[in-house]
């Protein structure tokens, strides 16, 4: 089995901590229109559904390197801009069968797969819903948004509220916070890897104790600050 990350390069040490957990790194495009700091966010240029991979129809460097290395991929209906919200057009959340985010601004092929695959809908104010979360299992997560916290409270999921910032967002500048979903991923059902020293966030013995409490062990970059790079897309094939 090929294990594959979809992985901004910016950061050498991210790179390397994957590399250590068994991934080949794809990386991302350099997106013309975005932000100076979102254009090579993996979270904005491809998500994984299933045996499907959806990616920006601009990126298609990285839509030929992942079709080369095996995977069914769908390019998005339109091209995205840096104008919010015509950049997230892929920055859904999926947790289990529910999938969470600014729906109406989804591209329309992604929304289309989800409905016909009966995925569960919650619709959220928040338009970087998949840099806002930590996915910890099909049932969990954990944000600082209060958006997405509200919207969940009344659903099966459960949710840890942790507080705003404490995260850097590379490339932009120092008041500019970055998000937790983009500072993490999870490499597998048992480890969830920080990109960064997650013992120096404030509600770290409380982000330790709920992922423990899924069976989740974390992982931390102790040499760089936690840091909020566009997360990482990870592939089995």
């Amino acid at each position: 089995m090929n294990k594959i990350a979809v992985v901004s390069l910016d950061i050498p040490e991210i790179c390397s901590a994957l590399k250590q957990f068994g991934f080949k790194l794809i990386y991302t495009e350099s997106v013309d229109g975005f932000i100076s700091y979102e254009k090579k966010h993996a979270d904005m240029q491809c998500l994984s559904v299933d045996s499907k991979l959806f990616v920006l129809s601009q990126c298609e460097i990285l839509g030929q390197e992942l079709i080369n290395s095996g995977f069914d991929v769908t390019y998005t209906s339109k091209l995205a801009s840096g104008d919010y919200p015509n950049n997230i057009l892929l920055n859904a959340q999926i947790v289990g069968k529910t999938v969470i985010g600014k729906i109406n601004s989804l591209d329309i092929k992604l929304v289309d797969y989800l409905k016909k695959n009966d995925y569960h809908f919650v619709n959220v104010k928040q338009g970087y819903t998949a840099c806002s979360c930590v996915k910890v299992d099909n049932n969990s997560i954990i944000t600082a948004d209060n958006s997405i916290y509200n919207a969940l409270t009344n659903t099966k999921i459960d949710i840890l509220k942790i507080e705003e910032g404490n995260i850097v967002l590379h490339g932009a500048e120092d008041r500019t916070h970055g998000f937790i979903g983009g500072a993490s991923t999870l490499i597998d059902e048992n480890n969830l890897l920080f990109f960064g020293d997650i013992k120096k966030h404030p509600d770290y013995n409380r982000i330790k104790s709920f992922c423990e409490s899924k069976d989740v062990s974390i992982h931390s970059i102790n040499n760089i600050p936690l840091t909020d790079i566009g997360g990482a897309i990870l592939l089995n094939n």
